[in-house]
């Protein structure tokens, strides 16, 4: 399978979502209607299984959002290779509420299809994240830029509908 032939990302399938916030998962449902529920989890299926295809024509995806393969909702999944934690991290809803002051200057692509070469990309050193797991639970957790950081803060541009050419 070939990625540019599956995300929305790539020229000339780009649509609106990826340019447009993408919508919150409503909590209240999620925990109390299990047709809803079962709905995102059907979703957060997609996504992880996307983050983990191995494609002909690209090397390992670090990270995905819904709207990059056309699902507009709040959902990121990263991949963590900690053993601890499981091979990825799914977040619904996420949102940095706090980051470092200090930014460092990255030359990346950010995974970028359209992207041939690398630009120049602000990250934090690090972000606090806000989000809720797949069973519900609020969790507010750390990430530092040098470990996966960086690529959530990416996906979490994702679904405000921010790409790396719109950062600063």
């Amino acid at each position: 399978m070939e990625i540019r032939k599956s995300l929305v990302q790539y020229k000339e399938k780009q649509s609106g979502i990826l340019t447009t916030p993408s919508q919150e998962v409503n909590m209240r449902l999620y925990k109390e209607n299990q047709l809803y529920r079962n709905t995102i989890q059907s979703i957060v299926r997609v996504i992880r299984c996307c983050l983990h295809t191995e494609f002909d024509d690209y090397a390992e995806l670090y990270g995905m959002s819904g709207a990059n393969i056309g699902i507009p909702f709040k959902i990121i999944a990263v991949l963590t290779k900690d053993t601890k934690r499981g091979r990825d991290i799914v977040m619904i809803n996420p949102v940095v509420i706090e980051h470092s002051r200090k930014c460092v200057e990255m030359q990346s692509n950010c995974g970028s299809l359209n992207l041939s070469e690398s630009i120049t990309v602000n990250r934090y050193c690090w972000v606090m994240v806000e989000y809720y797991d797949t069973h519900g639970k609020k969790h507010t957790e750390k990430f530092n830029r040098n470990s996966f950081g960086a690529t959530v803060q990416h996906e979490i541009d994702h679904t405000n509908g921010i790409l790396i050419i719109d950062e600063d």
